[in-house]
């Protein structure tokens, strides 16, 4: 099958590992699984699903609800957005990661209060929550699901809820001074249809910022359903590819004590699940996550997460 890099268009690989996610079980009982063969570019470095895995087995493997197996029911959307965002572990650390996100931008790229900011496929959308408590206003959120988006209307925020891939094709909607596309890029078919379509809705001076896991595919478990892994230079490529310049970048580094606390984890896992990872904040893990791992990462000052990424790749860029 021909190769395409998808960060600079290059037309060599070699050939990288095999990328295995946990088994997932469906409504009706029935078991998805997925595996596939994984590519690096020679040229930048690169690393995608080489070949991808088949729009049907992606579909059947998504059918599990991401929101309601974090104890959220997408039907039916209600209460206070702090508490939805914390109800569960996996969420609770997402919202840690949306507020160090906010931060990060208010810091680095010194948004006013004034700035428009749109969170593409936001969910429930943490980084919304906590822009709105740094004083910004102007809040808008991309989220295919209907329930999500009534939910964050009902607290100010302008939806979009339709697909990236048809937003970019719109011509009705009013620029932004920010676009936020965190832990989406590395699911994309067409990475770079996508970026370059989203450069088209910034203001005169306007940013995109992303956020990606760095290189998770070294990782020895996997969770996510990512068909690509980033590193600063092909991120930059792709970025240059999509008539946008890197302004800032960093990627995460972890402490001594924080790898040796990783290592932990990923011997428990190894021996917990059977190598297979597969975790979700729910009944026991819950229980300890909350009483046992939070009151201890604070005392030992561990910077480790156990349901999303501890090393990512953050990018601010400008036309």
């Amino acid at each position: 099958m021909h190769f395409t890099c998808a960060c600079c268009a290059g037309d060599k690989a070699t050939p990288a590992s095999t990328y295995s996610l946990p088994d997932r079980t469906g409504a009706d009982g029935s078991t998805a699984q997925m595996s596939y063969p994984l590519a690096e570019c020679v040229e930048c470095g690169h690393v995608q699903a080489h070949p991808p895995p088949s729009a049907i087995d992606l579909e059947r493997y998504y059918s599990t609800s991401f929101w309601q197996s974090h104890g959220v029911d997408g039907d039916g959307i209600d209460g206070d957005w702090h508490a939805n965002l914390t109800s569960s572990s996996g969420l609770w650390e997402r919202y840690r990661r949306a507020e160090r996100q906010a931060r990060y931008l208010v810091d680095t790229a010194a948004l006013s209060r004034e700035a428009r900011i749109i969170d593409l496929g936001s969910g429930l959308s943490p980084f919304l929550y906590h822009c709105r408590r740094l004083g910004l206003g102007d809040l808008a959120a991309l989220e295919p699901d209907p329930a999500i988006c009534s939910y964050l209307d009902g607290h100010g925020i302008e939806t979009y809820p339709t697909m990236l891939e048809t937003f970019i094709e719109r011509h009705d909607i009013e620029p932004f001074d920010a676009m936020v596309i965190s832990h989406t890029v590395e699911h994309l078919a067409d990475p770079h249809t996508v970026i370059s379509g989203l450069a088209r809705h910034l203001r005169p001076g306007g940013f995109l910022y992303i956020d990606v896991p760095h290189r998770d595919d070294r990782l020895p478990y996997h969770e996510g359903l990512h068909l690509h892994f980033f590193g600063a230079q092909s991120m930059a490529r792709l970025l240059g590819r999509c008539g946008l310049a890197v302004e800032a970048s960093e990627v995460d580094k972890l402490r001594a004590r924080d790898r040796a606390a990783r290592n932990v984890l990923y011997f428990t896992y190894g021996r917990s699940f059977g190598g297979r990872g597969g975790v979700s904040g729910k009944g026991k893990l819950e229980f300890l996550h909350r009483h046992v791992w939070r009151p201890a990462a604070r005392l030992l000052g561990l910077r480790i997460n156990i349901f999303v990424s501890n090393e990512d790749l953050r990018v601010i860029a400008r036309p």
